[in-house]
């Protein structure tokens, strides 16, 4: 059983831009509602998180994909990830190897590190 409190709720309704009737689909979903405490199963919390919070790709998984990018030592175990890593090589090079600025190079990973976190989104399992 989870308890949630309603005005906690409301603030994180507010504060992370939750959509029109947040909080009056989690009372709906309750099995009760007493005073500022909403009661949920733990199968009606787990489908509002669903529904409320998708899910985002893991921080470290996407940190250690890019790495399989960038580092040509480290093996590649993600699908895409050879493709992502002659494109970053390719723009690596051209803008002079090893030898480019800091500043080309933070750009170049920032784009990979997009495209990285758009593969690991398109293969994250769909609710």
């Amino acid at each position: 059983m989870r308890v949630l409190q309603i005005t906690i709720l409301e603030r994180d309704a507010v504060k992370l831009n939750k959509p029109p009737g947040y909080v009056d689909e989690i009372k709906a979903a309750a099995t009760s509602v007493v005073g500022n405490n909403v009661f949920l199963t733990e199968e009606a919390y787990a489908a509002l998180r669903r529904k409320f919070s998708p899910e985002k790709p893991d921080l470290m998984t996407a940190s250690r994909a890019l790495e399989q990018v960038t580092n040509t030592a480290t093996k590649c175990t993600f699908p895409g990830c050879e493709d992502l890593r002659a494109g970053f090589q390719a723009e690596l090079e051209a803008m002079g190897g090893e030898n480019c600025s800091n500043c080309e190079r933070g750009a170049l990973l920032r784009k990979y590190s997009d495209k990285v976190n758009e593969v690991l989104q398109t293969q994250a399992p769909q609710s």
